[in-house]
């Protein structure tokens, strides 16, 4: 009696235990949720399960029901890229246990447009500005320096919310704001910036509305980083300073400026992750467009950056446009015809690519020889040409 008492307490645990992990095992992944998405990127990120040595994403084109990729992670969030733009996926994530897999839970997500726009728009930063840029131009986006946080979510925020614009900022300054006696990038000097910019909790609740709500779709950490007289930012400067960034807001960071040396650290396996993304900016001084684009795209994927692509149409051209730039003798605004092959050579030769910026579009501006930037890109062959560039990175 005692050895079938025994016996029948030993079935009664084993059935527990088996049934126990049966559920734990058929158990669904669950609260996945959509954290981050760019035109060629998707980060999600999902209840983590107990006793799960990780967890499985298969990738799945909904046109087509296509399995475009499985990656495994033993985190609970991911960061899916090489995705196309403008495309509808099912993500399926299940959880992975010792001898088998968890059952799934998915989720759909559209990946963004690549957005499109000009730096600047003084003299267009009103609603009818707005307006005209996004009928004319078919820009969706522009970037400023703007750094007073009041002025930022009263009046700026507000107003490209209201005009269905988008907007990336630099809140914090240019490089020579942040250059020490001798000429070097000061790091404590743009963190002083930064936390002046958020000396109050409510600025960064306020300010990730509008990144949640796709108004705000990026930072600038900083422009023109390599023109610092004495040292330049490092690349682990770069990237402390998009994780400081991110301890106050969780928005897309970048910085401006072509890949070199300057970023490639003796540390081959060095990539970034609070910094997502090179703002790049072709003007013809740099030579063919094949060359720029096949030594960017490979440098910014070894660093494991998006792109944002664009081009100098201020005072990149070859000449043939006949119109001096904004720098002056020397230089060219592009023309019509230079602004659609570049444009287009970068919008099709590149990817991850998350937005397109062009420099600059400016109606207040007085060039050298006189003429206002926007005058110059109104005119109706160099308007379409920037309208068509538009139209394609929207598809």
């Amino acid at each position: 009696m005692k050895y079938f008492i025994v016996s029948l307490i030993v079935v009664i645990i084993s059935v527990t235990v088996f049934f126990s992990f049966i559920s734990l095992v058929n158990g669904k992944t669950q609260n996945i949720q959509l954290i981050y998405k760019t035109a060629n990127s998707v980060t999600l990120k999902w209840e983590k399960k107990s006793q799960a040595l990780g967890y499985q994403v298969r990738v799945i084109k909904v046109k087509n029901n296509k399995l475009i990729k499985k990656v495994f992670t033993k985190n609970n969030t991911r960061k899916i890229k090489d995705l196309k733009p403008n495309t509808t996926y099912k993500f399926k994530i299940r959880p992975k246990y010792k001898n088998q897999y968890g059952n799934n839970k998915s989720i759909k997500v559209h990946t963004d447009n690549i957005k499109f726009g000009f730096w600047g728009l003084n003299g267009y930063d009103t609603a009818d500005g707005y307006n005209y840029v996004e009928n004319n131009f078919n820009s969706t986006v522009y970037q400023v320096y703007s750094s007073g946080p009041n002025y930022n979510l009263n009046t700026l925020l507000p107003m490209v919310e209201n005009a269905n614009m988008k907007v990336s900022l630099n809140i914090t300054g240019n490089y020579s704001d942040f250059d020490d006696a001798e000429g070097n990038f000061d790091i404590t000097l743009w963190e002083n910036a930064l936390d002046h910019y958020f000396n109050n909790p409510d600025i960064s609740a306020a300010t990730q509305e509008y990144i949640d709500n796709d108004i705000v779709v990026g930072i600038m950490l900083l422009d023109d980083i390599y023109n610092f007289t004495g040292a330049d930012p490092t690349a682990q400067e770069l990237e402390q300073m998009a994780c400081d960034m991110k301890s106050h807001i969780n928005v897309m960071t970048w910085v401006r400026e072509d890949i070199n040396e300057n970023l490639i650290l003796p540390n081959g396996s060095f990539k970034f992750s609070c910094l997502d993304a090179i703002g790049l900016q072709y003007s013809t001084r740099k030579g063919s467009m094949a060359d720029y684009i096949t030594n960017q795209q490979q440098a910014a994927d070894n660093l494991n950056l998006d792109i944002i692509a664009g081009l100098n149409i201020a005072d990149g051209g070859n000449g043939s446009s006949g119109q001096q730039g904004w720098s002056g003798s020397g230089y060219y605004a592009m023309s019509a015809n230079e602004i659609t092959t570049y444009g287009e050579a970068m919008l099709n030769g590149m990817d991850n690519v998350i937005m397109f910026l062009m420099w600059e579009y400016d109606g207040v501006e007085h060039w050298p020889d006189g003429t206002i930037g926007s005058d110059y890109f109104n005119q109706p062959d160099l308007r379409q040409a920037l309208y068509n560039l538009g139209k394609l990175a929207a598809e």
